[in-house]
């Protein structure tokens, strides 16, 4: 526990010396859907790994591996009466130029901590911290959570957004969005 503690401090002693600098927020709304992102910077990502009892090497490969970004997902309607939103993450799309690939799930993380034995209450506590991989959001619903893109730190790319309002398949793309990665604030 004291290792843990240490390694938080030094974590965010190291980012308040060469603070990350920090990413744009992106928003979109429309068609019954509203959404912000930002990446998170992998000071922010390893702190958080290290403050759920993941070891300092771990920590670093999560973050230099998965991408995160913090997002507010919600029904952009507050008229009670309205459509209710249905998402499902495993239809989004990440398109770093190769061809488009499914965001990393809460299944996804399942199955890894298993395979590399991850103890259960830090792996409970990621799980929580995922958006949902499918939820419904009636007018002036919305959840926060993260999301990842599982691509290489700095990589540009397109996420491909889907979801069902009204009965109607709808979609979105948002461009320019990029994942974090060492860059010093300037």
């Amino acid at each position: 526990m004291r290792t843990a503690v240490i390694l938080i401090a030094l974590t965010l002693s190291a980012a308040a010396a060469g603070a990350q600098e920090p990413a744009p927020v992106h928003q979109w709304a429309g068609n019954g859907l509203r959404l912000e992102v930002q990446a998170l910077t992998l000071d922010q990502t390893r702190a958080f790994f290290l403050g759920r009892s993941f070891d300092g090497a771990r920590a670093d490969e999560i973050a230099r591996t998965g991408c995160f970004f913090r997002s507010d997902i919600g029904n952009a309607s507050g008229e009670p009466g309205d459509p209710v939103v249905e998402l499902d993450l495993s239809r989004w799309r990440v398109n770093a130029g190769a061809g488009p690939k499914p965001l990393w799930l809460r299944e996804d993380w399942r199955r890894q901590w298993r395979e590399r034995g991850i103890a259960p209450a830090p792996s409970t506590a990621f799980h929580w911290a995922l958006f949902p991989t499918r939820q419904s959001f009636s007018p002036g619903d919305y959840n926060w959570g993260m999301i990842t893109m599982g691509l290489k730190p700095g990589s540009r790319f397109r996420l491909e957004v889907r979801w069902r309002s009204s009965g109607r398949e709808e979609a979105a793309d948002l461009t320019d969005l990029e994942c974090a990665d060492e860059r010093a604030a300037k």
